[in-house]
């Protein structure tokens, strides 16, 4: 399987559990709190995305960094290699 068949199906997979688990969990709320719900994701999406470089407490400073490296390693056909931090990950491929 091609890395890039492998990773959209990985996302796709992770992304339909996402949306089962909201489901499941809001299916019984009120029309107001999943708008609430909606209104709150949507602003922190937005604030997040014009302030890119305001991390609130606990996030990873490197995340563009590392999206980045994940983008070349995804293009070069590599998904499983030593990380772009210098710290080896769990999975990495056999040699």
């Amino acid at each position: 399987m091609a890395p890039e068949t492998l990773a959209a199906s990985l996302t796709a997979a992770i992304l339909l559990g996402y949306a089962a688990s909201l489901w499941y969990l809001l299916r019984r709320e009120s029309a107001t709190v999943l708008v609430s719900l909606l209104a709150v994701c949507g602003l922190s999406l937005c604030l997040r995305l014009a302030y890119t470089t305001d991390y609130p407490a606990g996030l990873n400073e490197d995340e563009p960094k590392i999206l980045m490296c994940a983008t070349q390693m995804l293009r070069g056909g590599t998904l499983a290699y030593e990380g772009c931090t210098g710290l080896p990950v769990l999975l990495t491929r056999p040699r």
